[in-house]
């Protein structure tokens, strides 16, 4: 349109021109704004990559615990590896295809990398430890009371971690004395404060919550708590193992998902409901651990299986020859399986966010219940007359030894009282003495008058196990000294001698109910030992080779004529796997999930 709103056309040649410059000029400003320096950088979205991880075969993940972290940049993972006799930690550098063992990480739980991705914090042997990725000496940060239940290294170079029976402490990178940080409202029912995080604001964590009266962890409560003032806040009823995503969301697990949710960490709150993200994680229901971390970056690392509440098993007899012959089918989660003095019945402890202890009767196929909640009640022993069953139970912040009538018609009876966690072992053939393992040494127990108990083997090893011998004078236990388990004897009560009786590694000794033979594990290879001693000296022959165990089983105990053995058999679930998954760009994958369901 023309000045003065004429509507004729242009003049030929000049209109013409002056077009061809408005075009030039068009265009070089267009290209200018394409190309120039001070353009805004159009944002890329980088895509969703799924790919899986495989764990080399003599080294797969083992299941049970948070044994699964990456490194903040995504370049490395780590993770518990199922190794001959134990476990230990393995490295997995994202750019290669092998992985590899830490050296000096044996027994490690719950891996955690520190901001930098240069160190791994882990406990282990009632310790909590570091180690560089690139190898050398580990490095103890503190002793531990307990094992850890959640392990987070802070920006500010301080380590949070949570503690079976326990509250959240806290403890220089560097080395010192922890600091507690929450306290148990034992008041309210509470058990535990377990799985920390550190908020960005560096005053706030999130934890989970255990109560004495939930049967799994998808009971669990998750709450934040401030640091400076012990202000706390209910974020999530139904669910445990809370991470905070920088891009607003909360992740936590419940049955055989990953959920998330808006999280406004500036005010602390819950935004909106909560939705499935992924599944799997491997999610223990019994202790509220899973098997999955994310990067800084967003890349995710998980196991591809789904939830556990322990190790579904049954029970059978194993020959000498690792045949096996179906004892009692009914499948549950048991933790420990021992034989009553007449052989008549088992002691069991059965795995829930709250064990309990429970025992069959094996004439009748009848499962009696002994325990009932209050915390967890595990790891039953008989008295030598088999009138009672000794056990480890929660009254306070650890669990210490108690005894009650097999049947469970009696009064549950304090045995021991101490701030660390206890479990019996074994009594002498009279029943006066009951030894226990307590902070890696073994003690014994007078059963008499005021039960006074003291320490039998204390070193700065770790020492379990502690079996008395049928005759009451030789105890049979299992020490890393060399740095490697091995079963040793040493007479009793007199603690003169001690006799190595394996040779390239064992644990799990047991007694033949006569005497005469003595049998450990290396790996799943049972060892024999024929018992010899006479006087003061322990003789023994050399250890040979009596069967490899039935594939996924357990020994517990061994039958009164000596012949069989009591496993548990794991039936529905697995207690490792092969490979990993990985998902990179996860953060847009959780975003993505909320907008479908925007829309």
């Amino acid at each position: 349109e023309r000045p003065g709103g004429s509507k004729e056309p242009l003049a030929s040649g000049r209109g013409l021109n002056y077009g061809y410059l408005l075009s030039a000029v068009l265009l070089v400003a267009v290209v200018a704004l394409l190309w120039s320096p001070w353009k805004k950088e159009v944002q890329q979205v980088s895509p969703v990559v799924r790919f899986s991880v495989k764990l080399p075969d003599n080294a797969p993940l083992q299941g049970g615990t948070s044994g699964l972290a990456i490194s903040p940049d995504g370049k490395y993972f780590v993770y518990r590896a199922h190794v001959t006799n134990g476990t230990q930690l393995y490295i997995h550098r994202m750019d290669q295809l092998t992985s590899q063992a830490l050296p000096g990480t044996e027994n490690a739980n719950e891996p955690a990398f520190s901001p930098d991705g240069q160190w791994i914090v882990f406990g282990a042997n009632l310790k909590l430890i570091k180690v560089s990725i690139t190898g050398g000496a580990p490095e103890v940060i503190c002793p531990l009371p307990n094992a850890t239940r959640g392990i987070f290294w802070a920006s500010d170079n301080t380590i949070l971690f949570g503690i079976v029976n326990d509250a959240i402490f806290r403890v220089p990178a560097a080395g010192g004395t922890p600091i507690q940080v929450t306290s148990l409202d034992s008041t309210g029912g509470e058990i535990s404060h377990r799985f920390p995080q550190l908020l960005p604001d560096g005053k706030t964590i999130l934890f989970t919550v255990k109560h004495n009266n939930i049967t799994t962890f998808d009971d669990a409560i998750i709450v934040a708590q401030k640091l400076d003032n012990s202000e706390r806040k209910v974020l999530i009823r139904g669910g445990a193992y809370p991470k905070y995503l920088p891009t607003g969301y909360l992740t936590y697990m419940r049955g055989n998902s990953m959920l998330a949710v808006a999280f406004d960490v500036d005010h602390v709150e819950i935004k909106g409901t909560a939705v499935a993200v992924e599944q799997g994680g491997w999610f223990l229901q019994g202790a509220g651990n899973a098997t999955m971390d994310f990067s800084s970056n967003g890349t995710l690392v998980f196991a591809p299986t789904g939830a556990q509440t322990g190790n579904a098993n049954s029970l059978s007899w194993m020959d000498r020859t690792g045949k096996l012959s179906p004892l009692y089918d009914t499948l549950k989660p048991y933790t420990v399986a021992l034989l009553s003095p007449d052989g008549q019945k088992i002691a069991l402890g059965i795995n829930a966010a709250n064990n309990d202890v429970w025992v069959y009767h094996i004439a009748r196929s009848v499962l009696s219940r002994i325990t009932f909640g209050g915390g967890n009640n595990d790891n039953p022993i008989w008295s030598p007359d088999g009138k009672y069953i000794v056990y480890s139970a929660e009254k306070g912040k650890t669990q210490n030894l108690f005894r009650k009538p097999w049947d469970g018609g009696g009064n549950e009876e304090r045995l021991t009282t101490s701030p660390n966690f206890q479990v019996a072992n074994s009594f002498t053939p009279d029943g006066k003495i009951l030894s226990f393992n307590e902070k890696g040494d073994i003690w014994i127990l007078n059963m008499e008058g005021d039960h006074k108990s003291q320490p039998f083997i204390q070193t700065p090893a770790t020492e379990t196990d502690g079996f008395f011998s049928p005759d009451g004078k030789w105890m049979v236990y299992t020490s890393d000294e060399t740095g490697k388990k091995e079963v040793y004897v040493t007479s009793f009560p007199e603690h003169r001698g001690k006799w190595q009786v394996s040779n390239g590694g064992g644990g799990g000794a047991l007694w033949s109910r006569d005497g005469k033979e003595l049998f450990y594990f290396n790996g799943s290879t049972i060892m024999k030992v024929d018992v010899l001693a006479q006087g003061g000296t322990f003789d023994f022959s050399v250890p040979r080779k009596l069967c490899e165990e039935a594939p996924d089983t357990d020994t517990q105990d061994i039958s009164v004529d000596g012949k069989l053995f009591l496993v548990r058999v794991a039936q529905t679930q697995r207690v490792t796997l092969p490979e990993l998954e990985v998902v990179t760009n996860w953060f847009q994958v959780v975003e993505n999930k909320f907008a479908a369901n925007r829309n």
